[in-house]
């Protein structure tokens, strides 16, 4: 009896500590134009996890969403163990510059996520 009380007990905090803020992975962000500093409305965003299995990308979304009138966006998704990226859906219309994700600069339209943590997020584009 014992035991199943410890087992349970050590399950409960496995399960709680391995989320922060309800989820495994939670990112906030924008998508701006930084010649003008406004943000950029209705750009997909999409929360990626590598596989196998979409062989055009190499990419599955598990998660979409659009970016509000001020160029906002925010996403939470409970993750499994697979690294997660960030991928912008941008228009042809603009060019892409890239993202700055917790202060670092990357020159690519996809980032890594980190699990666990708050990821403060800007993706950067121009017309």
């Amino acid at each position: 009896m014992i035991f199943k009380q410890l087992y349970f007990i050590l399950l409960i905090t496995i399960l709680t500590t391995c989320t922060k803020f309800g989820e495994n992975i939670y990112v906030k962000g924008k998508v701006v134009n930084p010649a003008t500093g406004k943000g950029i409305p209705n750009v997909e965003i999409a929360l990626q996890k590598k596989t196998t299995f979409e062989f055009s990308t190499g990419y599955k979304a598990v998660e979409k969403v659009t970016t509000d009138a001020n160029g906002d966006f925010e996403i939470r998704h409970l993750g499994g163990l697979k690294q997660y990226y960030l991928n912008c859906m941008y228009s042809s219309d603009y060019y892409p510059l890239g993202w700055t994700v917790n202060g670092t600069f990357s020159d690519s339209y996809i980032t890594k996520i980190k699990k666990g943590k708050k990821n403060e997020v800007v993706f950067q584009m121009i017309l």
